[in-house]
């Protein structure tokens, strides 16, 4: 992972001990950058794909163990249009594919939560084969939340923000994908629309 002499300069300003173990972002927002650039959503989730790829390659080389990005949760497929669900769909075929060199490249391991069965069979092949080609890197974990409850992605943030300690979740909530996490995130983020991320 090379860094250009800016970059360099920012993170040997950067104390390490500081950073978070584990950052949590919730993607949201496309379609509300692309209307106030009277562009199409599909714009905004196009320009939300660069802006992921920078996040993960960021956070892979100040030292994050893990990123955790909630990208489509169960409420697309009720609240979005099919066409868009189905290009959705398509682009995070693509991405997963174009992206495993630059995921081995840097280290990072990718895995998934959520629904996954539920997917379409393309998507999961395509999610299967990123995820064996990563298997064997050693650094950043990076996990993918797809087709994920809503209500228990909230309910984690709301917890999150109501204490500097992370409790443990009320066994009503045992099956949450954020219970299957390997740690739990240390900062959770939510992107306003002026940051486009893909809402796959």
């Amino acid at each position: 992972m090379k860094m250009d002499r800016k970059e360099s300069d920012v993170y040997l300003r950067l104390d390490s001990a500081r950073l978070p173990q584990h950052i949590a972002i919730i993607m949201d927002g496309n379609g509300r950058w692309a209307r106030r650039r009277h562009m199409p959503r599909v714009a905004g989730h196009r320009a939300g794909v660069s802006a992921v790829r920078s996040t993960v390659e960021t956070a892979a080389r100040i030292g994050i163990p893990a990123l955790t990005l909630y990208a489509f949760s169960e409420e697309n497929w009720k609240k979005r249009p099919k066409t868009e669900v189905d290009f959705l769909m398509r682009l995070l075929c693509r991405y997963l594919k174009a992206e495993i060199k630059t995921l081995n490249e840097n280290n990072i391991r990718l895995q998934y939560i959520g629904r996954q069965h539920e997917l379409p069979e393309s998507v999961q092949r395509e999610m299967a084969e990123a995820s064996d080609a990563t298997s064997k890197n050693t650094g950043m974990r990076l996990t993918l939340a797809l087709n994920y409850s809503c209500p228990m992605v909230r309910s984690a943030a709301e917890r999150r923000r109501s204490s500097a300690r992370w409790r443990k979740p009320p066994p009503a909530m045992a099956d949450s994908v954020t219970c299957k996490l390997t740690s739990r995130p240390s900062a959770i983020i939510s992107t306003p629309a002026a940051c486009p991320t893909p809402t796959w």
